[in-house]
């Protein structure tokens, strides 16, 4: 029986010799193995045969194989114990990634964003800041749309993708960067998907090539794309990386508080917002310009019908916003059509939107010119938001005389 297994231990450690005579010889392609996890560099060897699921894994010590690389590395792995609570690493035998998780908030914020055909209502934006240096003497492009975050709670799984479309408020990751040898490139990555990942992210890879939505960048006309990929499993990690993320946003971002009125503003306070607007003729009385400002209080997303905004004159009649300006992030939906059409009026004008929201600080301004000429300024009384049931309704009483 001793015979038998002196026998089997020398058959084990020739087979490892094997490997290491081949590895010599057969380039080693980096699978994803997380350098600040475990003390070796993995690599798979492409046998004489067979597909790329059988291929042999094998792992070497850093000093063995690379021992330049693993110097630097290594010094890479020392800055990783001091990073950031928002803070996640990655360290590759070719390059080093830092990844910072700077906040988390509804998409609700983005209206531009939710209406989007892939998006929902409840869905969620994460925001981060990726850094990636190369330390191989190769340069590769690196995909940004080809990273995923995932995340699960119980039976509550989903994950998030790069939001790729531009002119939504959000950093757009629609293209790709070339990371030459030696350098370090930077660049605002927002994930956009599930609510569950904000709070119980547990992986975060990438891979460059494979699934492929259209319009997305074609990693088979860009150079040694598959260089940088990368999966971080350590569920704790990337879990406390990413809620710190959300609660760093929260620790820089003042509580709301009530606007105060300026020279001129008449102010209202609901249980939701607080408003501010000032309310004049304008063109020799053609127009009533209202000039509103929103804070919202509740640190919710608001959404706002523009046709319940009104403006009322004698025996309770009242007018519709005729043309507005406000921030196009804020506006809901398909672009409004660009009206410049007030005589007297500068500035870029809209028709009616369908919606409008605030931002992600509760903030907004619109402003709203109603068609005047066939009445005096001074017979209008009162402006309002008329909302539905649920809505934050309010009125106010002015005097234009």
């Amino acid at each position: 029986m001793k015979r038998k297994v002196m026998i089997t231990i020398i058959a084990i450690i020739s087979a490892f010799t094997l490997c290491g005579c081949e590895n010599e010889s057969v380039p080693a392609e980096v699978t994803g193995a997380d350098v600040s996890e475990t003390a070796a560099v993995s690599a798979t060897v492409p046998e004489s045969s067979g597909t790329a699921s059988e291929r042999a894994s094998v792992s070497f010590a850093p000093a063995e194989t690379e021992p330049e690389k693993t110097e630097a590395a290594s010094s890479e792995t020392t800055e990783a114990a001091v990073i950031a609570e928002n803070q996640l690493d990655y360290s590759g035998r070719d390059f080093y990634l830092l990844m910072e998780f700077t906040g988390a908030e509804s998409l609700q914020y983005y209206p531009r964003a939710v209406k989007l055909p892939n998006y929902r209502d409840d869905d969620f934006v994460i925001h981060s800041k990726f850094t990636i240096t190369n330390l191989s003497e190769k340069s590769f492009d690196f995909i940004p749309q080809k990273i995923t975050l995932y995340g699960s709670n119980n039976r509550d799984s989903g994950f998030m993708i790069p939001i790729n479309a531009r002119d939504t408020g959000l950093a757009a990751s629609d293209g790709y960067y070339t990371v030459e040898a030696g350098e370090t490139v930077s660049f605002d990555v927002d994930f956009v998907g599930d609510e569950v990942c904000v709070d119980y992210a547990y992986k975060i890879m990438y891979k460059a090539v494979g699934f492929r939505e259209p319009n997305n960048v074609d990693p088979n006309e860009l150079n040694n794309v598959s260089a940088a990929e990368f999966e971080i499993t350590k569920r704790s990690a990337v879990k406390n990386a990413v809620r710190a993320g959300k609660d760093f946003q929260k620790e820089k971002s003042s509580s709301p508080s009530e606007l105060v009125p300026r020279e001129g503003e008449y102010s209202v306070l609901t249980h939701k917002n607080s408003f501010c607007f000032t309310a004049e003729p304008v063109s020799d009385g053609k127009y009533i310009k209202v000039a509103l400002r929103v804070q919202c209080l509740t640190g919710e997303p608001e959404i706002f019908n523009p046709l319940r905004f009104r403006l009322y004159r004698t025996a309770d009649k009242y007018s519709y916003a005729y043309r507005w300006e406000f921030d196009i992030l804020l506006a809901g939906g398909k672009n409004p059509e660009v009206k410049n059409d007030l005589e007297g009026v500068s500035g870029t004008l809209y028709d009616t939107p369908w919606e409008l929201a605030v931002r992600s600080d509760g903030s907004a301004e619109y402003t709203m010119y109603f068609q005047s000429s066939t009445y005096e300024p001074s017979e209008y009384y009162k402006f309002c938001y008329d909302g539905e049931k649920g809505d934050d309704v309010f009125e106010c009483i002015i005097n234009m005389e």
